[in-house]
């Protein structure tokens, strides 16, 4: 019997040492938001897979793991369908995500599992089929007529309750199997919400629009007044501030309420699926919305009601702490706007599905310190010359990047529309960035020492300006290169004359991938000196005289 007991603690005390150390989010010394894997800074240069790409170990390794590492990524985002994993219920078949698994270390890549489950884009697709058929125990959202949608409704417990069961045995069985991390972050369902609908009008919606609104909620909005989403503090405020009441009393007899209400009934139930998740392994759970520009369309034309979009943040905040980051789908293209309304104090920047612009993923990470970047359909872009050209690029600075997070020594710019230029300011050492006219145009700039910039970028013009107007500032040394694995400098040349306009400006010429202009990777030394006459700018048009 001693033995036994010995034995068995012992093995327990092996399981529990190779059990992988989960991934987290946390701020640093410095308050800026860091994932951290194997306890260290991480950012996921990644990238979302389509929606069937990752349901068959085969179709990875013919289609999938070639691009993935052609691309250069050090992660990528891929589906875990509940019907695929609970065909019938109580039985699981984990074995296709033993197989991702498997193939990301042999890859050495990291995984965001992108958990399929009660909801995908605010329809009830990838539940199971014992699950779709039964529409008694699992009831949709219906329409203000009566009407059921696709939607199964949030108000329904029994499908939190079958949910979290499948997503908890889904956490519960990564644990076990994966001994070397390489899972290390949660997508719990995809782009809630309901559509073309301002709310349910099942009889539990109903009979909830009618009760207090929670008090987690009025303690939230009590604590954060002054700091909340515009559309929400002039719902509370129109309505007299009250921090007790019906959910109508509390915002109004109007599409607010019942917006707010659906938006927390949707906070509650992802946030108990990742709470719940949590308990039994740790890994780090974001929501992600499918956006509303925020400029006054209603719930219901172009988005889903209910979702994380920017007006609803601070509900979800209150309605579902355990969910560490909301994070937005970024297809329109007021990108960087996007990026000011999600990347708030209490939320760090985590972009799990963009359009496949390059630039977008530099300025995330230069601009924002970005948890992670990661376009769609991922696998198209394999062989886009320009993406896989940023990809790697984004590979080699990770170091420097992560150095830098949340530092006012690392800035980044991208042009957007019409816009001509921008400056970014180090410090006594400004950077006038002139766009190009045609193309794309933007970069990520790293101050590494008083007179040493590293510049990454495309398609633009920089001109370095001294911020004492007796002063100019003049370029010492350009160097054209990149970064080995190592983290060593390689220097391709040495630019100089024609090159820098006589050594007037950086140009962003960039790297040929693939036969397609690329960002380049640019050492930039700096000097100071008394302002000089500078004829050659001003012989070739150049809008600044002196400097």
């Amino acid at each position: 019997m001693k033995k036994s007991l010995f034995t068995a603690i012992f093995l327990g005390m092996l399981g529990a040492a190779a059990q992988a150390q989960p991934s987290s989010i946390s701020r640093n010394a410095a308050g800026t938001w860091q994932l951290l894997v194997d306890g260290k800074p991480y950012i996921m240069i990644s990238g979302e897979l389509h929606n069937s790409s990752a349901s068959t170990a085969a179709y990875m390794d013919e289609e999938i793991w070639p691009a993935v590492e052609a691309l250069g990524l050090n992660s990528i985002i891929l589906p875990v369908a509940w019907e695929q994993i609970e065909p019938e219920e109580g039985r699981f078949d984990m074995s296709i995500v033993d197989e991702l698994i498997a193939g990301a270390e042999k890859h050495d890549k990291r995984l965001a599992i992108l958990w399929f489950g009660t909801w995908k884009n605010a329809e009830s697709l990838y539940c199971p089929v014992w699950v779709k058929k039964d529409t008694k125990r699992f009831f949709r959202a219906l329409t203000k007529d009566g009407q059921p949608c696709r939607a199964i409704s949030p108000f329904c417990e029994e499908a939190l309750k079958a949910d979290r069961n499948a997503y908890v045995t889904l956490l519960r069985h990564i644990r076990e199997v994966d001994r070397t991390g390489r899972v290390i972050l949660m997508q719990i369902e995809n782009e809630v919400g309901l559509l073309a609908m301002d709310y349910d009008y099942c009889k539990a919606a109903r009979k909830f629009l009618k009760e207090q609104v929670p008090a987690e909620l009025t303690a939230y909005m009590k604590s954060h007044d002054g700091k909340l989403t515009p559309y929400l503090s002039r719902s509370w405020e129109s309505a007299g501030k009250k921090t007790r009441g019906s959910w109508t009393e509390v915002f109004g007899d109007g599409p607010e309420a019942r917006s707010f209400a659906l938006t927390w009934q949707y906070g509650r139930f992802m946030g108990e699926i990742a709470a719940a998740g949590k308990a039994v392994y740790a890994l780090p759970a974001y929501v992600n919305a499918w956006l509303t520009d925020d400029a006054g369309e209603e719930p219901t034309t172009s988005y889903p009601n209910g979702g994380p979009v920017s007006r609803a943040l601070d509900v979800w905040k209150a309605a579902a702490p355990a969910v560490d980051v909301l994070a937005p789908d970024i297809y329109r293209p007021n990108y960087k706007e996007i990026l000011t309304w999600f990347h708030r104090d209490d939320n760090p920047l985590l972009i799990p599905e963009s359009a496949p612009v390059p630039g977008r993923a530099l300025y995330a990470f230069g601009a924002h310190s970005a948890l992670c970047f990661a376009p769609f359909g991922i696998e198209d872009t394999a062989s886009d010359g320009e993406m896989v050209g940023t990809m790697k690029l984004a590979r080699e600075l990770e170091p420097l990047i992560l150095e830098s997070q949340g530092s006012e020594l690392m800035q980044a710019f991208l042009k957007e529309g019409a816009e001509r230029d921008t400056t970014l300011v180090f410090g006594d050492t400004r950077l006038k960035v002139l766009y190009d006219a045609e193309g794309p145009s933007y970069g990520l700039v790293i101050r590494t020492a008083e007179d040493e910039f590293t510049v990454a970028g495309l398609g633009a013009k920089v001109i370095f300006l001294s911020a004492d107007p007796a002063k100019s500032a003049q370029l010492g040394t350009v160097k054209e290169g990149g970064f080995d694995a190592d983290g060593t400098w390689h220097t391709r040349r040495w630019l100089n004359g024609d090159e820098t306009m006589s050594g007037n400006y950086l140009e962003l010429a960039g790297r040929a991938v693939m036969g397609k202009p690329a960002p380049g990777i640019y050492k930039v030394t700096t000097f100071t000196m008394p302002k000089v006459f500078n004829g050659v700018m001003t012989h070739f048009g150049g809008e600044v005289g002196y400097f």
